[in-house]
């Protein structure tokens, strides 16, 4: 082999070795176990590379990843399904507020359109939660702004809003959903993350 080959080779080889490096530490956080083995590739990688150590890191990385996507995939799905029948049951409640019912529909149409990553997800929950706060603040019928009990001074008052907001069927469906929603985004990053160790 010629030396100029040679170089180019090596050359080649050293970028490649800063491009998993690069990629491996954008994906950290991902998984416990997954991370682990991504640091051990960065360190057979990094300074003067061990490509057979790292080989074995990348096949336990493949088998980690293999597992992972399939996992990933399921939670896109069922994190959508649910933000879309929150979003369904906020659109009854606020059914006349123009506006409002408006925005939910607008939403309702993006949890319909093919989710292309899971920051997207991210950026439909924070959407969902921002139209359910402003609902929660609206003064429509059968939902109280927050303020007001906030404001109110006297125990009698105190306690007759709170009973007015545990017998409200709308405030409790918004409760109880949003309730639903963290739980069960909760308990989805939490079977993720056991999944991996």
């Amino acid at each position: 082999m010629e030396a100029k080959q040679l170089q180019t080779l090596k050359q080649n080889n050293a970028l490649l070795c800063q491009f998993i490096v690069k990629l491996s530490a954008f994906y950290e956080g991902f998984s416990d176990k997954i991370d682990t083995e991504l640091k051990v590739l960065r360190g057979h990688l990094s300074g003067t590379p061990n490509f057979s150590l790292a080989a074995v890191s990348i096949e336990k990385l493949n088998k980690s990843l293999q597992h992972q996507e399939i996992t990933l995939r399921k939670y896109s799905v069922d994190t959508v399904s649910s933000l879309e029948d929150a979003m369904k049951q906020l659109q009854k409640i606020v059914f006349e507020d123009t506006e409002l019912k408006g925005l939910t529909t607008q939403e309702l149409i993006k949890l319909n359109q093919p989710v292309g990553d899971i920051f997207s997800i991210y950026k439909l929950y924070s959407k969902a939660i921002a139209l359910h706060r402003i609902a929660l603040n609206k003064e429509m019928v059968g939902l109280e702004p927050s303020e007001t009990t906030e404001t109110k001074s006297t125990n009698n008052e105190s306690t007759s809003a709170r009973s007015i907001k545990d017998d409200n069927p709308h405030y409790r469906s918004i409760l109880v959903e949003l309730n639903h929603l963290i739980a069960s985004y909760a308990q989805k990053n939490l079977t993720i993350s056991n999944s991996m160790i």
